[in-house]
């Protein structure tokens, strides 16, 4: 798999409706020639794990589905941080300046 957009992952071990190993395949068969891609999976967390009114933890649809703080807030930090390194760069008006 070629991705062609860096890429963020951020899951739940205890995730039953979108696995963490899923991700885990994805990542180890990115091709070497792919954009970035990160992986951090949360050994406590479940699905929607940075879903503030999901406390506490219940079933939907079958699978589990509940808030993790320490979770959700490192994943916020990640998701402002992977952007800032992966793609920064010149801004469009930077490249119009006479």
């Amino acid at each position: 798999m070629t991705l062609i957009a860096p890429t963020l992952i951020l899951a739940g071990e205890q995730d039953d409706w979108t696995p963490a190993e899923r991700c885990r395949e994805v990542v180890a068969h990115a091709r070497p020639d792919s954009a970035p891609i990160a992986l951090h999976v949360y050994p406590d967390a479940h699905h929607a794990f940075d879903v503030a009114v999901l406390q506490p933890g219940h079933r939907a649809f079958g699978h589990s589905v509940e808030y993790n703080e320490p979770a959700a807030k490192d994943a916020e930090e990640k998701t402002r941080a992977f952007p800032a390194a992966h793609l920064a760069g010149p801004s469009p008006a930077a490249g119009n300046r006479r």
